[in-house]
């Protein structure tokens, strides 16, 4: 039988100075929540405390929004936005950080309530170990790889979040400070570290995941009756929806890309060849038929059985749709826009980008000084003619409106929660977290440093063929292949939050130098570099912290 898991609450059971903060951490305490020690008597509380860590990273001011769809995703200027100067995403867009709502309202959440996170997260490895005679020793390391695991995901996005990107073209990696990585629960102040050392740190932690997640469930290593002792109220079963052990090998590959060595790389390489080979066990592939219904309630618009990692948010109806609404009815309530010529032509391929009557190919042999050439030389039975409108990602991520204020644009879609959702396949309130498809692009970006261009995009063309693209790319008609899987990024993690994450491990500081049209956003300026790179800490940080970015 499975158990329905509900919202419960972890007290910290102490007034602890955040471990990254001096900032008092005294969660709410309703008369219904239990204490840290009555909590972790019993193996059932165990579990509530791992539950209650999910439920905290689904909310608002994590995962459910500012992490993935709303902060996180317009950081990477995706988007087009109305210039209502009291819209908070009006800043976010133009990088304006100092803006007291963005501190208030996203730079000071997302912190505190991931330093609170793992906080609780540390509290529950420390019972762990000092009430191991409550557990099973199989739910003992179970439960302990899935917390190292969800303290290094954490750490790790707040790295990304609040540090430098491109590390292994930095001199200074080995003596410039970082984001405080925090191990134990303690009302003690946690130092700074260098990124090298703190890199090791978040590696630490995956590699004992995974030790501990050897016997994970969901591998089928062993027969159903192994886990009966455990198992009796069907906890267990569910793994394919929390960090299991594909996904935390995801993660390190992340985390092997964001350290950026080339042995680094190689490592990624390795997980990444592992883990796409795993089809049927650790991921399925969409298909037409999951996505295509005219029944709103049975399409799977984030492409669930594709989910290596992703958080059920349970109010994500009531966060999400008021965001996307028709820009027709309602413009100024929009998160996001995208206008229809540049988004379908530059991204998409379902146009022809650049001056009436010509494309933009400027590796063709016939292309002029500006990489143009006549739509007349790719024929009737061109090699790009219709792929936009096929591609999965434009047509159920997105929706087109027809805006008399705005003329034609595209507003992302993807998390759209339909009156009466169908949970088959978990469709319902998922945010994906890690996707299979990031692993296909580890396998493309590893490929392009090792200058096999071929093999490249053989890659992306595999993830294509899944998108509804049976038609491959045509290295004439590309910038590099290195624009074409920028490409794939956009078009793969819209409202995901990782675009600006990959910029930014890159150092991308002009996507326009890969084939991607920027006009249209009407953003000034539009391009980064390290100041718009790094979010800056809260400013509690620096003067009371002493903390030094």
């Amino acid at each position: 039988m499975k158990i329905k898991l509900k919202f419960i609450y972890i007290l910290i059971g102490m007034t602890i100075i955040s471990m990254s903060s001096c900032k008092d951490w005294l969660s709410e305490s309703p008369s219904s929540q239990l204490t840290s020690e009555e909590l972790y008597e019993t193996e059932s509380g165990f579990r509530e405390a791992l539950i209650g860590i999910y439920i905290k990273m689904a909310s608002e001011d994590l995962y459910a929004k500012k992490m993935t769809w709303h902060f996180a995703d317009l950081l990477a200027i995706p988007y087009v936005k109305n210039n209502s100067t009291s819209s908070e995403p009006y800043y976010i867009v133009r990088h304006v950080y100092s803006a007291n709502s963005v501190k208030e309202k996203y730079i000071n959440p997302i912190w505190n309530e991931s330093y609170q996170t793992i906080a609780n997260i540390n509290n529950a490895l420390k019972n762990v170990e000092n009430q191991s005679n409550v557990l099973n020793a199989k739910s003992k390391k179970l439960i302990k790889g899935e917390l190292l695991g969800l303290r290094a995901y954490i750490h790790l996005d707040l790295m990304r979040m609040f540090g430098y990107g491109n590390l292994s073209n930095r001199a200074d990696y080995e003596m410039r400070l970082t984001i405080p990585y925090v191990t134990v629960y303690s009302k003690e102040l946690t130092p700074q570290l260098p990124y090298n050392e703190t890199m090791s740190l978040v590696i630490k932690d995956i590699k004992e995941a995974l030790s501990n997640l050897e016997d994970d469930p969901v591998r089928n290593l062993h027969p159903s009756s192994y886990y009966d002792d455990i198992n009796i109220d069907g906890f267990w079963d569910n793994r394919d929806r929390r960090l299991n052990y594909y996904a935390v090998q995801a993660l390190l590959a992340r985390a092997y890309m964001w350290e950026g060595s080339n042995a680094g790389l190689e490592e990624a390489f390795k997980i990444a060849s592992d883990l796409t080979k795993e089809e049927g066990t650790a991921y399925k592939w969409i298909t037409y038929s999951d996505i295509s219904s005219t029944n709103l309630t049975l399409v799977d618009r984030t492409f669930g059985v594709e989910h290596l990692f992703a958080l059920d948010v349970y109010s994500l109806k009531a966060i999400f749709n008021p965001y996307m609404i028709d820009p027709e009815q309602d413009t100024y309530n929009m998160v996001s826009y995208i206008a229809r010529k540049d988004f379908e032509e530059s991204i998409f391929e379902s146009g022809y980008w650049g001056k009436s009557g010509y494309y933009y190919a400027p590796n063709h042999p016939e292309a002029d000084a500006s990489g143009l050439i006549p739509l007349s030389l790719l024929g009737s039975g061109n090699p790009i003619a219709g792929i936009g409108e096929a591609d999965y990602r434009l047509k159920y991520h997105f929706e087109f409106s027809s805006s008399s204020s705005m003329g034609n644009v595209y507003y992302l879609k993807k998390y759209y929660q339909p009156e009466n959702y169908n949970d088959v396949n978990y469709r319902k309130n998922r945010i994906p977290l890690l996707k299979i498809s990031e692993m296909y692009y580890i396998l493309a970006e590893y490929y392009i440093h090792h200058n096999n261009e071929s093999k490249a995009l053989d890659i992306l063309d595999q993830v294509r063929f899944h998108r509804g693209l049976e038609k491959k790319i045509d290295p004439r008609l590309i910038v590099s292949v290195q624009s074409e899987l920028t490409k794939e990024y956009i078009r793969e993690f819209s409202g995901e939050g990782q675009l600006f994450y990959y910029y930014k491990r890159l150092n991308i500081l002009d996507p326009t130098d890969y084939g991607i049209s920027g006009g249209y956003r009407g953003i000034e300026n539009y391009g980064f570099n390290d100041d718009i790179f790094l979010i800056p800490y809260p400013d509690d940080e620096i003067l009371y912290g002493n903390r030094v970015q």
